[in-house]
């Protein structure tokens, strides 16, 4: 019997011996994988850092200073209309900018306001509600400005500008 014992003690010392072994590799693949994921990060890190770098233009100072001046902006009154989504309206605040300096044409901006608010306002009544959408606004700027500068007959107005849009 006491040779039974002995064997049966012997091989629980074996599987625990087996079991340590197999928990002592497993702890180093999951080490070794780690160390392997790691490397594989900082090393995509600097490869797409270097890809990025290249990818963008850099500033130098010549081109900082052929950077789009703001010219003078002016303000219109407050724009509120009927959108065409059924009982909906639209509240906004529109600003222009003007491409020029000269004097002359700030007056014939001013004395051509009537017909650029009614541009806007054809303009923004026949939009939808997904059409004010701040993805849609650039889109809906660009218009404004090309239908102010067909009704003016130059390109005066190099950008529109919104302060602010309530629809309800």
């Amino acid at each position: 019997m006491a040779d039974k014992k002995e064997v049966k003690e012997k091989d629980v010392k074996e599987k625990d011996v087996k079991e340590k072994e197999g928990k002592s590799d497993f702890i180093k693949m999951v080490g070794i994988g780690l160390i392997v994921l790691v490397i594989a990060l900082g090393a995509s890190y600097v490869l797409f850092s270097k890809m990025i770098q290249s990818a963008i233009p850099q500033n130098d100072k010549n081109e900082t200073q052929n950077a789009h001046e703001v010219g003078e902006i002016i303000k219109l009154d407050e724009f509120i209309t009927n959108i065409n989504n059924g009982g909906k309206y639209v509240k906004m605040k529109v600003s222009i900018e003007i491409a020029s300096e000269d004097e002359k044409v700030k007056e014939k901006v001013n004395s051509f306001m009537p017909v650029i608010r009614d541009s806007i306002l054809e303009i923004i009544s026949d939009k939808m509600v997904s059409d004010f959408d701040y993805r849609n606004r650039d889109n809906l700027k660009k218009e404004i400005r090309d239908s102010i500068n067909t009704r003016l007959g130059s390109e005066q107005i190099r950008n529109v500008y919104f302060e602010d849009i309530i629809i309800q």
